[in-house]
Parts: C-alpha cells; sequence; structure tokens
C-alpha cells in the first residue's frame, strides 16, 4: 500500500531527504486576481491606499482597527476559494510568543466567524476560505 502521509522529527538546522516516485501528475490550482486596492473594495478605521509606482498601489495601515474589505467575489459553483494573499511585513516583534516575527491577521468571509492566520516576515501565505 502506498504511502499517504509520513512525519518526522528534524533537529533544529537538521536536514531530511526524501525522494518521491510514483506521484499523481495534477493540474496547478487557478487564481482569480482581486486587487485590494480596487474602487470597489471598501477601506476602513485607518486604512488606505499607497501609491508604490505608477502601476503598482498597495493598501496600507490594515490592524489596530484598519480594516479592508473584498466586495463582490463570487464563491462559484463549489462556494470555496483558495485565497493567496500577498503582504508586506517588515516588522521584528519579539513578544509575540506564538509565532516570533509574526503578525496576526483575521479574516472573515461574509460577517463569519474570524479565523486567524500568521503573517512571518514579509512572503506569502495562502489560505482556503468557504463563502458562505
Amino acid at each position: 500500500m502506498p504511502f499517504t502521509r509520513y512525519t518526522s522529527n528534524v533537529d533544529a538546522h537538521g536536514v531530511i531527504v526524501l525522494k518521491l516516485s510514483g506521484g499523481t501528475l495534477i493540474s496547478p490550482p487557478s487564481f482569480t486576481f482581486y486587487n485590494a486596492a480596487a474602487s470597489e473594495n471598501t477601506l476602513a478605521g485607518g486604512a488606505s491606499v499607497r501609491v508604490i509606482s505608477p502601476s503598482i498601489s498597495v493598501i496600507g495601515f490594515i490592524g489596530n482597527g484598519g480594516t479592508l474589505t473584498f466586495n463582490n467575489i463570487d464563491g462559484g459553483e463549489s462556494r470555496t476559494k483558495l485565497v493567496s494573499v500577498d503582504y508586506i511585513n517588515a516588522d521584528f516583534v519579539f513578544e509575540n510568543t506564538e509565532c516570533s516575527n509574526c503578525r496576526n491577521s483575521f479574516f472573515s468571509v461574509n460577517g463569519g466567524d474570524l479565523v486567524q492566520v500568521q503573517m512571518p516576515i514579509s512572503g506569502q501565505v495562502s489560505i482556503d476560505i468557504e463563502i458562505l
């Protein structure tokens, strides 16, 4: 019977090498891009558009009351979206014992319960969201 899960403990700064074979090729997920700085979105509580260059705008000051609401996102037939968030976090926060140098972000869909996502120093994170 083929393995469907493998678990191993690796020491700090350790390495583990796995050779995988017999896998099944699947199609990559498809994404729809939703621009955070689009005019149909709602900014509140101090969140604001920041122009980085003539072709790039981002939303700054999200958190501490600042919010960004994406409007008019269709969950499609499955009512589920895979959401990928690009973000900038250059803060060094040493007192967050849950995740050193992370910012806690909270996502809510259609007024539903908040889901906490930890955003480490600059990068990208993907989360699954169900559209109700």
